[in-house]
């Protein structure tokens, strides 16, 4: 049983349980495939060791090619890699003026 849960550990760590945003190409496509459409940006996270902050941050840099800002419209649940199975969805949209 220890050795079972030693692999598992070891799995988290080879793998990198980090968030990142769903970009996904197909070769030859010029279009995306993953969840990331514009202006949707789609963070896939582990709910466990990811907080809100990071997951604001990479979207705010993914919407900054665009010149704007990301903002938060939802939650999917069980749609991405194993140890990142979370999405968080955020659009991008104009800044609010002061």
């Amino acid at each position: 049983m220890r050795c079972f849960f030693a692999f598992i550990l070891m799995c988290f760590a080879l793998t990198g349980c980090t968030p990142y945003v769903d970009s996904r190409r197909e070769a030859g496509v010029a279009h995306l495939v993953g969840q990331s459409q514009a202006p949707t940006i789609a963070v896939c996270y582990n709910g466990l060791i990811t907080n809100e902050a990071e997951l604001q941050g990479i979207a705010n840099k993914a919407c900054l090619a665009t010149n704007k800002e990301a903002k938060r419209t939802g939650t999917r649940y069980f749609n991405c890699a194993l140890f990142t199975p979370n999405t968080a969805v955020f659009q991008c949209q104009e800044p609010i003026k002061p």
